[in-house]
């Protein structure tokens, strides 16, 4: 059998933060990388198999999962997805049906199939799990390569922890955004990582798919479109420079160099008494005052 390996797609109608996009300019761009994954599935003749995360948040507009469908409706094999953290309310595999993915498993096609997980808590990480078949499990809990690859106190799994709990010889993990493949005793771990770069610390990291031969064993890495200078870090520089004001003012309150407070109505009134203000916005601002007291 032939797949094509995804995770973490988190579909979503507004670009985060650290996109340069326009609201309507990223969907745009989600729709072209999927329109990127089923045109490599028909290439290669293979299903897709997502491990997780489909989408941003569990409810997702209208416009963009009808562009998912859209889409889809191309794909000459089959699309099998799980649940995640993002897409299932609660992280309970029985609010399915209040999520906008539960409209895949409620058309009931044999094109776009939504598969049913088993739910496990590893102390605090959420775990969905699907058996495909007698070779393939598809797992959505975040996983990394090895032991060395877990940041500190981040609670995790490694590859070949997944191999450990599951018997399947290849293993579709989501979750974690990085790729890798791994493989010990002739039984892999396969991890996609993302479909499209949201964070300024991914900018770099190429997004990917696998391509998966089960018969030949063959293991095809296929980067995604993807423009690093479409990602920018403004918003954490304007972060930093709020931080570094309120610092500021902090210190100057601490020092008594100054009559602001935390207090809005006596930051207002030591305003109006050091700036000329009309008499009319200082009546105004007597009746807020009296509202508030």
């Amino acid at each position: 059998m032939k797949y094509i390996a995804i995770a973490d797609n988190h579909l979503r109608p507004d670009p985060p933060i650290c996109r340069k996009e326009t609201p309507e300019e990223w969907v745009i761009f989600q729709e072209m990388v999927l329109q990127f994954i089923v045109d490599t599935a028909n290439q290669y003749q293979a299903d897709i198999l997502c491990a997780g995360d489909l989408t941003d948040s569990p409810h997702l507009s209208d416009s963009v999962m009808s562009m998912f469908f859209r889409v889809m409706s191309g794909l000459t094999g089959r699309f099998y997805t799980i649940g995640g953290n993002h897409v299932l309310p609660y992280r309970r595999e029985a609010n399915i049906y209040q999520a906008s993915v539960g409209l895949i498993k409620a058309l009931h096609s044999d094109k776009l199939i939504y598969c049913d997980s088993e739910e496990h808590v590893e102390n605090s990480r959420f775990e969905h799990s699907h058996r495909l078949n007698d070779e393939i499990t598809l797992i959505h809990t975040l996983t990394f390569r090895t032991e060395d690859d877990i940041p500190f106190s981040v609670e995790a799994t490694t590859a070949q922890g997944v191999l450990d709990k599951y018997d399947t010889k290849w293993c579709i993990s989501g979750d974690m955004h990085k790729p890798f493949v791994y493989e010990n005793g002739g039984r892999y771990v396969i991890n996609p990582g993302k479909m499209t770069v949201q964070t300024v610390g991914e900018k770099n990291e190429w997004p990917v798919i696998y391509f998966i031969d089960t018969d030949t064993n063959k293991i095809e890495e296929i980067k995604l479109p993807h423009d690093p200078s479409l990602i920018s870090d403004e918003h954490l520089l304007r972060k930093r420079e709020r931080v570094a004001e309120i610092e500021s003012v902090l210190e100057a309150m601490k020092s008594g160099k100054t009559d602001i407070s935390l207090d809005y109505i006596k930051n207002l009134y030591y305003y109006v008494e050091h700036n000329k203000v009309s008499e009319g916005a200082i009546k105004i601002i007597d009746e807020i005052k009296e509202g508030v007291e």
